[in-house]
């Protein structure tokens, strides 16, 4: 991979004849961008403290209760 590669400024793509240009997302993503989540969701607030594995856990439970069948 070149360090030096800098993509160009816009992005176009054509989707069934039509040509889409748009600002290529420069946006920096870190900590601060998820400091402040606006939601009166305790939900998103618990995941986003127990991170992924929270994510994990509360996804293996929904698959095992899947797997149990109705009435389990």
């Amino acid at each position: 991979m070149d360090p030096t590669y800098e993509p160009p400024e816009t992005e176009t793509r054509t989707l069934y004849g039509l040509q889409l240009t748009q600002k290529r997302n420069d946006a920096v993503i870190n900590k601060l961008v998820f400091k402040n989540i606006v939601t009166s969701s305790s939900e998103v607030r618990l995941w986003w403290t127990n991170g992924w594995v929270g994510l994990l856990n509360k996804w293996q439970g929904l698959v095992a209760r899947q797997i149990a069948g109705p009435g389990c």
